[in-house]
């Protein structure tokens, strides 16, 4: 089972849930994000995939935050998952926090003892990733986009999007996914 499926397994029991804890009707939350009954309910019980359009018009609907509905636990055990595809799940979160986002690039940093390595990357040039190594190496952040950091076992977890506004729930995933990184790409 591939880790885009349970993904949308996951987010659509769990609009499923927060729909039923509203008491809505599902033609009411179909009404509501401006979807066909028979699409909203075939989303729901798993016939459609949810795209992201779709998603936030359902969470808009039901009054409801990303943060709510996305999975940012580990959706494939550590024990069944090798390491290759443990390296695909955290690189699709890194996808999905930069598509959310809007950004024009990103990249995720991994800074111990002063040295900077680059994990994932997407659509920067070369010379601003030399650049934010080099700040980043110097502990500094003058580059202009959303920050986001986490400490862990004497590594330092830093993202950067770039991007001139990031929304708030992106931010809140980014900071989930920087737990998980850090865990998992130690």
């Amino acid at each position: 089972m591939g880790s885009v499926f349970l993904v949308n397994e996951h987010v659509r029991a769990r609009i499923k849930r927060i729909r039923l804890e509203k008491r809505l009707k599902l033609v009411d939350a179909a009404s509501r994000s401006g979807l066909a009954v028979s699409s909203y309910g075939c989303m729901e019980s798993g016939f459609y995939k949810i795209n992201l359009d779709n998603l936030f018009r359902i969470l808009g609907a039901l009054d409801a935050d990303i943060s709510d509905v996305w999975p940012v636990e580990t959706v494939v055990s550590e024990a069944e998952s090798s390491p290759a595809q443990q390296l695909r799940a955290q690189a699709f979160r890194f996808n999905e926090v930069v598509s959310l986002s809007r950004a024009e690039g990103a990249a995720l940093f991994r800074v111990r003892e002063n040295r900077c390595n680059v994990l994932f990357q997407q659509t920067l040039d070369d010379v601003l990733v030399e650049r934010l190594i080099l700040q980043l190496e110097a502990g500094n952040r003058s580059v202009k986009g959303a920050w986001f950091q986490k400490q862990r076992l004497g590594s330092l977890f830093v993202l950067f999007l770039k991007v001139k506004q990031c929304p708030s729930y992106v931010g809140k995933l980014a900071e989930d996914y920087l737990t998980i990184w850090s865990q998992a790409l130690q």
